[in-house]
């Protein structure tokens, strides 16, 4: 996943990470690496993992963390840096809105959601 940020940097990101765990969160740091990019001050590049998933990692070794977990994650993210591009994600409200829109189409796939909440109580 890339994370386009003027304010984030790794020790954010790898905080996020931590976060989503606290929050019973299947997720793991697996790779991550910093680089300029034109969008914003910094690109930081991504991998997870989870100990216990259900899915491989698109070519990678190891099991892929949830939807939900990347979710708690980015709750962290949008939270620090609102502006943030997060994987698919152009702010904090494209965020809120996509996820809502998932959630409503694709609820009983694994997706719960529990996450948004968090998220949603910080911007309104």
């Amino acid at each position: 996943m890339r994370i386009y940020s003027d304010v984030l940097d790794e020790s954010d990101v790898a905080e996020a990470v931590r976060y989503a765990r606290s929050h019973g969160q299947d997720i793991y740091r697996d790779e991550m690496r910093q680089h300029p990019s034109r969008k914003a001050k910094r690109c930081i590049v991504l991998y997870c993992e989870a100990h216990n998933g259900g899915r491989s990692r698109n070519g990678r070794p190891g099991l892929a963390a949830t939807w939900d977990a990347y979710g708690y994650m980015m709750v962290y993210l949008f939270n620090r840096d609102p502006s943030a591009i997060v994987g698919q994600y152009n702010g904090v409200d494209d965020f809120i809105y996509l996820c809502s829109m998932a959630l409503g189409h694709r609820r009983g796939r694994g997706r719960t959601g529990d996450f948004l909440p968090l998220l949603v109580a910080y911007h309104n």
